[in-house]
């Protein structure tokens, strides 16, 4: 296998190892073939860009109360399988 065909990736591989790199330290054949496809890759490099801006956003975000009331959406779940199937709205 040639150095060239080692070190290019295709987009769907250089955008797992973006992600992965998020969670753990990539070894340094995959920084380098992230690195050489980030050279010639202008979706990838935007994509790389768009989640940097995702992560921040994410980070710096308000807390959100998830509790939310489901007795309506339970009873009306209840409801319609107590009657059976019918016509869809």
């Amino acid at each position: 296998m040639s150095l060239m065909n080692t070190l290019m990736l295709s987009c769907r591989k250089a955008t797992h190892l973006m992600e992965r790199r998020t969670m753990e330290e990539l070894g340094t054949l995959g920084r380098m073939q992230l690195w050489v496809h980030l050279r010639v890759c202008d979706g990838c490099r935007a994509f790389q860009k768009q989640n940097a801006q995702m992560d921040v956003l994410m980070k710096n975000r308000e807390p959100v109360d998830a509790s939310v009331d489901t007795t309506v959406l339970e009873k009306r779940i209840l409801t319609a399988l107590e009657k059976g199937p019918g016509p869809i709205d």
